[in-house]
């Protein structure tokens, strides 16, 4: 397997308007300051020289582009365990580097710290309260610095071999909320001034073999379900490169109030504190994995709580198929996370709500390890090698996330031999690839490969083909940013098809049927622009429900090459804006260019027109807005059938349904099969029930997509009271008369 190679940038100086880009390594070998705006990207790594005088200040403000799976790392020259290696290092970090990881004002959200002596300054030049949420830092000399008077609050954060959370502050409002801090020597070592007192407000806290809380009698702490525990035996386990899973049975889980931010609240319920299940099995029947690591949605456990990963996984699969779902998480570290030999095949299918993903463990876990023997450069999700040519290879993925980190050299890899994919399909993914390479080159006869609206990011796209004449692509409607480049090309005679996707500021080479592309923000084109293709300056992109990635100009809506339902797209949007309440669909209209996500009410949940709690996108399987053989009614749904009726002769019976779809939406009762004269609401209503209006009664709902027949229900009229029973008989007379 081919390596591909990466290198760094040395920073020190001045800057402005500066971005950390998630596929780049930085090097600060002395104070850099940038003024204006620094953006920090999620998969960017930052790594400091071992003398106190690199730093990075940054003027004006901090804007944070990381998430969940896509943490920043901020460490040492000598930590090779992720980015590009620095010239001289000597892969063992000894004692602290910098002097600061980052000297500002503002907000900072999953970021890891490793190995400085101090991981920030924070000051009040941009704003007074200063916040921290889902943060790592270990190793460190002080986790926290800064101003006087400043406020800072700190929101599911692990401090690990930390001398000291807070030092040499004076008069400081600290707000920590599910916080472990595990081996320090004091918790906040501040200025010992009894004229001016720090406040320390603790919720939800594991401090275990902390030393103290404080150095002086400058400090007030009010702790909030919080326990300090001595020393940490029994207290945590560990997987891979997370040591802080609380223990099995902990008196921890559950032990939290309940009394902390909401947003916070709902935050840690799609996180949690217990570990992965290592999974090294060679699959050789048919296995489902779905998610089994306990999100937090009771009462909060204590302390931080990790991104889940469900399965620690390094798994063949063989002469059989392996299924993801539900939004299960795989978390691979080494070549492979899964292997696929001869006839294994994946399919990993999420939800626009509850991706899949398949990340590299150090994008969650805190301690700098490489657990593959070859290396950081060598890990991969998916390994499509087999040994036995003759059978074949496959993949499919959809609404799966796939994240590889700075260092590794590809995130997908095919090429010839056994690394031939018969069948490789991408739909409604995204992939961050920290610098690494998507790599086809070959393939198998009659292989299939389809790229159909995905965002990928900071990944080299290579995909060619120049053994096998018969293979074909299809790449539509995807997004392309951060990258080295994206080349697809057809070097025979295979159906090659590259339309309707955006290359955002990357060299673009391009060869076979294409047309309808835009090419924005500086994107270089190496092959000839087609009539239909678009070139944009300043395009600007916009976060929404599901992503970053929605379109803020309008420039590329109605210019694709088709309809939005040939391409799958009707229930799919590029635009945040709302329509009495809902995002607006593609519908049947000319496709938009570019990247599409799911469309949603106002409160990011993907559209459920007929209300039956299943989203639109699912009912209809293939995206075309019909309903095919195979599927549901996504445009219309009965939600309460009617129900049978037992009357009194002369009472009133009333039958009703209950509908939702798109309108118009009409009703027509039937008795016994035969439509029922004027009977067109959702009520039907038998003033005075008689013995011949006995039978069963449905309703027909219609709208324009067509109409549904509800079930039958009985009416069956009866007699009150009953007639009373004999009890006595009269007396009877005969005569006799001879």
């Amino acid at each position: 397997m081919a390596v591909a190679v990466q290198a760094y940038e040395t920073l020190t100086g001045n800057y402005t308007d500066f971005v950390f880009r998630g596929d780049r390594t930085y090097y600060v070998a002395g104070p850099v300051y940038i003024y204006g705006t620094a953006r920090i990207e999620g998969g960017t790594v930052v790594k400091f020289s071992p003398d106190a005088t690199a730093f990075i200040q940054v003027g004006t403000r901090v804007v944070c582009e990381t998430g969940p799976y896509r943490m920043a790392t901020f460490t040492a020259k000598d930590d090779n365990s992720v980015g590009e290696t620095i010239s001289g290092s000597t892969g063992s970090p000894s004692g602290y580097y910098g002097l600061a990881g980052l000297f500002f004002s503002g907000s900072l959200e999953y970021i890891r710290v490793a190995y400085l002596r101090t991981a920030f300054s924070v000051d009040t030049w941009y704003s007074n309260e200063n916040r921290f949420s889902n943060i790592q830092v270990v190793h460190c000399g002080t986790a926290f610095e800064g101003a006087d008077g400043a406020v800072v609050v700190v929101d599911n954060a692990l401090f690990s071999q930390v001398a000291q959370v807070v030092g040499g502050v004076y008069e400081w409002h600290f707000f920590g909320n599910q916080l472990t801090v595990h081996q320090s020597d004091y918790f906040a070592n501040t200025v010992d001034d009894a004229c001016s007192v720090s406040d320390f407000h603790l919720t939800n806290c594991l401090l275990v073999a902390v030393a103290s809380l404080a150095n002086s009698g400058s400090v007030t702490f009010f702790n909030n379900a919080v326990a300090q525990v001595a020393g940490a035996s029994g207290i945590f386990q560990t997987l891979g490169a997370g040591n802080y899973y609380l223990a099995v049975g902990s008196p921890y889980r559950n032990a939290g109030t309940a009394q902390i931010d909401p947003a916070l609240q709902a935050e840690l319920r799609q996180k949690t504190t217990f570990p992965p299940v290592p999974f090294a099995d060679t699959v050789t029947n048919a296995t489902t994995l779905s998610p089994q690591a306990q999100r937090d949605t009771n009462a909060p456990d204590l302390g931080y709580h990790y991104d889940p990963i469900d399965y620690w996984t390094s798994c063949t699969v063989s002469n059989a198929t392996l299924t993801l779902t539900n939004g299960v998480v795989i978390g691979y570290y080494r070549n492979a996370g899964i292997r696929l030999e001869s006839g294994g095949k994946l399919v990993s299918q999420g939800t626009a709500a509850s991706r899949n993903r398949i990340a590299y463990f150090g994008l969650v876990q805190e301690q700098p390890l490489v657990l593959d023997p070859s290396g950081l450069w060598q890990v991969l999700p998916i390994n499509p090698y087999h040994t036995d040519v003759s059978k074949s290879t496959e993949a499919s993925l959809r609404f799966t996330t796939l994240t590889a980190p700075q260092g590794a050299a590809y995130v997908l890899y095919g090429g010839g031999g056994g690394w031939d994919m018969q069948r490789l399909d991408l739909r409604d993914c995204e992939v961050y690839g920290g610098g690494s390479y998507l790599y086809f080159s070959g393939s198998a006869a009659d292989g299939i490969y389809r790229f159909q609206n995905n965002l990928i990011r900071d990944t080299t796209v290579w995909v060619d083909t120049y053994a096998e004449p018969t293979a074909t692509l299809l790449a539509r409607n995807n997004l392309f940013q951060s990258a080295g480049w994206v080349e697809f090309a057809d070097f025979n005679t295979g159906s090659w098809q590259v339309k309707d996707n955006v290359f955002d500021g990357i060299e673009v080479w391009l060869y076979g049927d294409i047309g309808y592309n835009a090419y924005v923000n500086g994107a270089v084109i190496d092959q000839d622009l087609q009539p239909s293709d678009l070139v944009l300056a300043n395009f600007a992109w916009a976060a929404g429900p599901l992503g970053d990635s929605y379109q803020l100009d309008n420039a590329l809506m109605n210019r694709g090459s088709q309809t939005a339902d040939l391409s799958g797209l009707y229930h799919y949007t590029v635009k945040t804006d709302l329509q009495n309440g809902l995002q607006i669909k593609e519908a049947n209209s000319v496709a938009d260019i570019g990247y599409h996500y799911v469309a949603t009410t106002a409160n990011g949940t993907p559209i459920d027109t007929d209300a039956d709690k299943t989203p639109d996108y699912l009912e209809d399987a293939n995206g075309n807005g019909q309903t095919d053989p195979g599927e549901s009614r996504w445009d219309l749904a009965i939600l309460s059938q009617p129900q049978d009726i037992k009357c009194i002769i002369g009472h009133q019976a009333v039958f009703s349904v209950t509908a939702a779809g798109t309108p118009n939406i009409t009703y027509q009762w039937r008795k016994d099969g035969h439509n029922i004269p004027n009977a067109v609401s959702s009520t039907y209503t038998i003033a005075s029930v008689r013995v011949q209006d006995q039978g069963y009664y449905s309703v027909q709902v219609s709208n324009p997509g067509g109409p549904l027949l509800s079930e039958g229900a009985y009416l069956l009229p009866w007699v009150w009271p009953p007639w009373p029973p004999i009890t006595n008989q009269p007396p009877i007379t005969i005569s006799l008369n001879y």
